[in-house]
């Protein structure tokens, strides 16, 4: 297995250094389909992390041999290896150094795709928009394999789908995480005294999934409805993502839609048609009918049940997050130990997290860790209100209004996410992170600097 992931590396680090684009491209298909494989009893790696560094790689030669222009460093590069640099010196007093070790090879392996980005398409801004609209394409199609897999428990039986997905599982999220899957798996939710199959996809629970949602369902929005597109492909791809949604159960889920679709309406209105405006208001009027219905509405408000096992365990949960950060609040307890800190039995294939994202940076990396983290996330997202702000006062640039609209509401989703879910240790949502977030600034600086 070695010999052959080797030579299928350097054939593509080949390919690479005689056409980067078309290998981000090829290569960008796998940014979605995190597949596993595994080159040592207990270490999985996504096929995703392996094309990343050989992209890089193949960036470096073309550097040395002086084909391509040296990696440009502007903010977010500069804190991205700020946060790398931090989450290394973390290791120097984790308790637990190989959680640390592998966490932090693994952020290592995931950052360098935005330098990657920035080098292969800041040139031009119709191969930018292309990529990007692969990305929109891509994670349709996966949506909408969620949404069919939800409704072939009707046809069949759940227990079919269950037992199709513990078969995938080591193709899927490898041998070792997929045997973690399997045995705390969170597919099934229980309604109306059934259980239901919850949409999953291909990720390894439904909360994942519906935080992958987000860099799908704003885009769609965003280039149907401010854009020009007319294919009613991308129609078809927004019903069957929205469906997918509803279909994951997923409560933190449900909150970022409502979130993107509040903040879509406030600030997109300016930019949509009034034959759009009606589409848009028929539109969010029917699902929001269809998520208060039952089940979906019962599941929706369960949110804010305290009286809801799952809500009551989610806030414990939670709590002792907080308490855990209090012990080290500054520096953290070190990357990737917030299974240790919780439990000190906890194995590293551990079901053990924050459900938080800002509050498991903090255990692992503290107010430092947090603050970078915040910054990379919020500095593309604050530049890009920025520029539709401009756009709007000026009229001018109005061809990126659909792409900055897109990305924006894609970040947004995330953030609103990161209060349910820890989700950036999934190769997936990292990566489309980083790769929107540089494409998202490459339309921003394009002509104008900030």
């Amino acid at each position: 297995m070695i010999v052959a992931v080797g030579v299928a590396a350097l054939l593509f680090i080949y390919i690479g250094y005689r056409n980067p684009t078309a290998a981000l491209f090829a290569g960008a298909v796998f940014f979605h389909l995190s597949f596993f494989t595994n080159l040592f009893a207990e270490y999985d790696i996504a096929l995703s992390r392996i094309i990343v560094f050989c992209l890089f790689c193949s960036c470096v030669v073309r550097l040395l041999a002086k084909k391509d222009e040296p990696f440009s460093l502007e903010i977010i590069g500069f804190l991205l290896i700020t946060f790398i640099l931090f989450a290394g010196f973390s290791l120097f007093y984790a308790a637990e150094g190989l959680f640390g070790a592998r966490k932090f090879i693994y952020i290592v392996s995931i950052v360098p795709v935005y330098f990657i980005v920035r080098q292969l398409l800041g040139g031009s801004s119709d191969v930018r928009r292309a990529f990007f609209m692969l990305q929109v394409q891509i994670g349709a199609v996966v949506a909408i394999l969620g949404s069919l897999q939800f409704l072939s428990q009707f046809t069949v039986s759940k227990e079919l789908v269950a037992r199709s997905m513990v078969t995938l599982s080591p193709f899927l999220y490898g041998n070792n995480f997929g045997a973690l899957v399997v045995r705390s798996a969170s597919w099934f939710v229980h309604l109306g005294g059934k259980d239901y199959f919850r949409a999953i996809s291909i990720f390894p629970d439904p909360h994942t999934f519906a935080v992958y949602l987000g860099f799908v369902i704003p885009p769609l929005f965003a280039v149907l409805l401010i854009g020009k597109k007319r294919n009613m492909l991308y129609w078809v791809g927004l019903a069957g993502s929205l469906l997918a949604l509803l279909f994951t159960f997923s409560r933190g889920g449900y909150l970022s839609f409502f979130g993107f679709l509040v903040w879509f309406v406030v600030f997109g209105s300016y930019f949509l048609r009034k034959s759009r405006q009606f589409v848009l208001i028929s539109a969010v009027f029917c699902f929001c009918s269809i998520l208060l219905l039952f089940p979906f509405g019962t599941r929706l408000l369960q949110v804010f049940n305290p009286q809801e096992r799952s809500f009551a365990d989610r806030t414990a949960i939670m709590a002792q997050g907080v308490a855990l950060w209090s012990k080290n609040p500054f520096l953290g307890a070190g990357i990737g130990n917030y299974p240790y800190m919780a439990d000190h039995n906890a194995l590293y294939r551990s079901p053990i997290n924050a459900h938080n994202t800002y509050i498991e940076i903090g255990v692992e990396m503290g107010v430092v860790g947090l603050f970078l983290w915040l910054l990379i996330i919020s500095i593309p997202l604050l530049g890009i209100l920025l520029f539709i702000t401009r756009i709007k006062r000026s009229g001018e640039h109005l061809e990126k209004a659909p792409y900055l609209f897109a990305i924006a509401g894609s970040f947004l989703w995330f953030m609103i996410g990161g209060f349910f879910e820890m989700t950036i240790y999934w190769p997936a949502i990292l990566l489309l992170v980083l790769a929107y977030g540089a494409i998202g600034l490459m339309e921003i600086t394009e002509k104008s600097k900030i």
